[in-house]
């Protein structure tokens, strides 16, 4: 099997195995790198270390395309890139050794940004306070990501039917994993959404998205970005404020009040326990800055 074709069947499994479609864009860019190192087709059999230790010390691997040395952090996707592909090859057998076996990955370690509590009050505030339906849906889907820490794609992949307030639950269909979860309504977010399904349920389409568009199809993960970015800015909020940020922030807001990493940990869906332990240091951070004032 040619890199090329190992490229493709190694893409179609990480899409059946329910991985995003920006993971999957992100590991080809990267594997398209070193396949333009390698010779013209490379089969993958005769693949070897030192060929993808040269690769890594290449040209190819440490600039970018446009001229410019790339950040650790590039470098590291390329490596897990490596990492994975060819981890797979050895399962799958195509290849007996694993000539990625020796790829490292030095971790970057930097702290997520995420909101206060006196930058999440402006933020609700804002948009509370504006009038017309859009700005009521906003509303609702701001408040969900701060009370479930759902992902931007989680958030409008939402349908009315995956709302029970009945039973306090969200139903998520499908997660970054690829597998559904279950997240808890508390009190709070319950108001919320009690309210905006009454008007949500007035819409006149049968489209049963959740979150709907001002042409009454699905919200798309742009579209609520962009509004997110447009609140921020009217709240006065100096930080760039993006969906992921209000995951952060739940994640964040939630470990300071429980202290639980494991709890943190389930909320989030992480499969590993080190992908959560960052919210620790941030605890750390302020700590620190607290002593300074002393």
């Amino acid at each position: 099997m040619t890199i090329t074709q190992a490229m493709a069947q190694f893409a179609a499994h990480r899409t059946a195995a329910g991985n995003s479609s920006k993971t999957i864009d992100s590991y080809q860019r990267e594997l398209h790198r070193l396949r333009k190192f390698l010779p013209d087709d490379i089969p993958v059999e005769k693949i070897l270390a030192n060929q993808l230790d040269n690769f890594l010390n290449s040209d190819l691997s440490q600039l970018r395309y446009g001229g410019g040395k790339r950040k650790p952090g590039s470098i590291a996707n390329t490596k897990a890139a490596l990492n994975s592909f060819f981890k797979w090859l050895q399962v799958t057998g195509h290849i007996d050794h694993n000539p990625a076996i020796t790829v490292r990955i030095v971790k970057q370690r930097s702290l997520p940004t995420y909101l206060s509590p006196e930058e999440v009050k402006p933020l609700l505030k804002t948009i509370k306070e504006t009038r017309g339906w859009q700005a009521e849906r906003d509303f609702a889907a701001v408040s969900i990501l701060l009370h479930t820490g759902l992902r931007l794609s989680e958030l409008t992949g939402l349908d009315v039917a995956d709302v029970d307030l009945d039973e306090n639950k969200i139903q998520v269909k499908r997660t970054k994993g690829g597998q559904p979860a279950v997240k808890h309504i508390n009190a709070k977010l319950k108001k919320v959404l009690n309210q905006y399904l009454i008007h949500r349920l007035e819409a006149e389409t049968e489209c049963p998205a959740l979150f709907l568009s001002q042409w009454n199809r699905r919200l798309t993960d742009r579209q609520f970005a962009l509004r997110l970015e447009m609140w921020s800015k009217k709240a006065d909020i100096t930080k760039k404020v993006t969906p992921h940020v209000l995951r952060h922030t739940f994640a964040t807001t939630l470990y300071a009040k429980t202290k639980n990493l494991l709890a943190v940990q389930k909320a989030l869906g992480h499969e590993y326990i080190t992908t959560t332990q960052i919210y620790t240091h941030i605890q750390d951070e302020e700590l620190h800055s607290a002593l300074e004032t002393l």
